[in-house]
């Protein structure tokens, strides 16, 4: 009789952890966070999926979710009616590992992102790429502002002369960085990301170096046949 029940405890057993959902964790520590809310999304077609939602204590608050597909993009929103929108969001990968967030929560841009292999590469090149440019471009930007306010004319020519340079010395740096990730997704991603900043014949010329599929390829060939049909219709 004992072996009976035994039996059957396991079978439930087993079959319960076979049930069993597995989530992953998003671990947020941001200052001035305290009261916000915040909102985890799924990017999916033809819009993004509210998964989980926490409200910060102090500087902290954890985001839950079911595993999905590994490749899947999770967006972290402010504004829960801004799920189609850009807005204050930040996307990232977990790969169905916990993720941790760092930063303060009004200087997004300088957030870092860490977890799984590829989030850790892409914070790693997001972190270098801020060093190098996107910093030296906000505060050129800024100074041309501060001219142009002035009506400087000619400090505004002169600092916009700087800043050309930089914007194309960082948008080469986001093409080396898609093509040596070419076989991958987030070279994939990154070429979705930035496809409206760049001219069709790059595009094309990076996605043909792909050497596998995702779904941020496919959103790449289908915004190249999209574009190449209107310029047909003109």
């Amino acid at each position: 009789m004992k072996k009976t029940i035994f039996t059957i405890l396991a079978i439930t057993l087993f079959f319960c952890g076979c049930n069993k959902t597995e989530q992953f964790k998003v671990n947020l520590d941001l200052q001035n966070a305290d009261g916000k809310t915040v909102y985890l999304y799924k990017d999916a077609d033809p819009k993004h999926v509210l998964l989980d939602s926490a409200v910060f204590v102090g500087n902290t608050a954890e985001l839950k979710a079911d595993f999905d597909d590994p490749q899947t993009c999770y967006i972290l929103k402010f504004n829960k009616s801004d799920y189609e929108t850009c807005g204050d969001n930040i996307s990232f990968f977990t790969e169905n590992q916990n993720t941790t967030i760092t930063g303060d929560y009004q200087d997004m841009p300088h957030w870092s992102i860490t977890g799984c292999p590829t989030m850790n590469a892409l914070n790693a090149h997001h972190q270098e790429s801020l060093k190098q440019f996107e910093d030296p471009i906000m505060a050129l930007a800024t100074e041309i502002e501060k001219a142009g306010a002035a009506g400087d004319t000619m400090r505004v020519l002169e600092l916009s002369s700087q800043l050309q340079p930089l914007i194309e010395s960082y948008m080469n740096s986001e093409i080396e960085f898609i093509r040596s990730h070419s076989g991958d997704y987030l070279g994939h991603f990154l070429l979705d990301q930035s496809k409206e900043e760049l001219d069709p014949a790059t595009i094309k010329e990076l996605a043909d170096s792909f050497t596998s599929e995702s779904v941020y390829s496919r959103r790449v060939k289908e915004y190249l046949n999209a574009s190449s049909e209107q310029m047909v219709d003109k």
